[in-house]
């Protein structure tokens, strides 16, 4: 008999990075969710096996609702034989259309897949609960949302602007592999912690576009190769939107514009004040700006700290 393929046990633990109440949801949502809640925990997993991470069929049960989004909830879950093999797992918050919101997790998955990256969570496998509900397995990450880590005093102006510059360079790396995004919003960015450093992690890629498969699609449909679908380019203006907006808020916490004066001088604030504002995602495709360029500016500006 062939042993059982065991998932990876050195995994992360995923921020609860949504409250746990759900008061700011509306009543029919927040009735359909606790509904999704209770039918799911505990659901044996059936996965779609592939090459690399690979789950036994039926050997993961669903626990805590740990996070939830517009569409999706983020559960906690184990593998029953090896119950320290913690990940998660997301999955529809509701069940209709079961057949066509699977179709999308695959497709979510194989694009997640190809973005593999030291600041990309990582996407272990595909499959689907009782019912056909559909799910992917992703590592358990132990950290909090971006948002938070710019809040946290403890952490200094210099580590939070290098974690700023660490979104735009993965960015830039997913860009440089035509892979888009779409949703980089700050809850979609973790900082966990290791030996005392902070490391991103960019999650969710529901809204992500691969260009190859786009120029595909196209090309099925048309018979040729010709433009890509706009969709590529709303993406991109998306991802650099969301740089500009991640250093707005960067600048606009914790006083940080004024420690980052007080500490490297005028000139110095002055040339962040600039990067931010010379964003551009808007107007004419040759006017978005340049996400390895801006990587470039934030780098730069991460080594006069000297934290680059």
């Amino acid at each position: 008999t062939c042993a059982l393929p065991i998932l990876r046990d050195q995994t992360l633990t995923l921020v609860e990075s949504h409250e746990k109440s759900d008061h700011w949801l509306p009543r029919a949502d927040y009735e359909s969710r606790i509904s999704i809640c209770d039918q799911w925990a505990g659901a044996k997993a059936e996965t779609i096996l592939s090459p690399g991470d690979l789950f036994p069929e039926h050997d993961i049960e669903l626990k805590a609702v740990i996070g939830r989004g517009a569409a999706n909830l983020i559960f906690k879950a184990q593998q029953i034989r090896v119950p320290s093999n913690q990940f998660a797992i997301k999955t529809p918050s509701n069940c209709n259309h079961p057949q066509m919101r699977y179709a999308r997790f695959v497709r979510e998955y194989n694009i997640h897949r190809k973005a593999e990256h030291p600041n990309v969570v990582r996407n272990f496998s595909y499959g689907k609960l009782k019912e056909d509900q559909p799910f992917l397995a992703m590592e358990y990450l132990e950290g909090i949302p971006f948002g938070q880590f710019l809040l946290q005093s403890e952490y200094s102006v210099e580590t939070k602007f290098v974690t700023l510059t660490q979104a735009c360079s993965t960015i830039a790396d997913l860009h440089d592999r035509g892979i888009t995004h779409g949703d980089m919003s700050p809850d979609n960015l973790v900082v966990t912690q290791d030996q005392g450093n902070s490391h991103l992690k960019l999650i969710d890629f529901g809204k992500a576009i691969w260009q190859e498969t786009a120029k595909r699609t196209l090309s099925c449909a048309t018979n040729k190769v010709g433009d890509l679908p706009s969709n590529i380019e709303k993406n991109r203006r998306r991802d650099t939107r969301a740089i500009a907006y991640l250093l707005y808020s960067f600048l606009s916490m914790q006083d940080h514009a004024m420690l980052l004066e007080g500490k490297y001088g005028r000139q110095f604030i002055d040339e962040v004040i600039s990067l931010q504002s010379s964003i551009r995602w808007e107007g004419d495709a040759s006017e978005i700006s340049d996400t390895r360029t801006l990587t470039s500016e934030f780098s730069k500006l991460a080594e006069q700290t000297g934290c680059g």
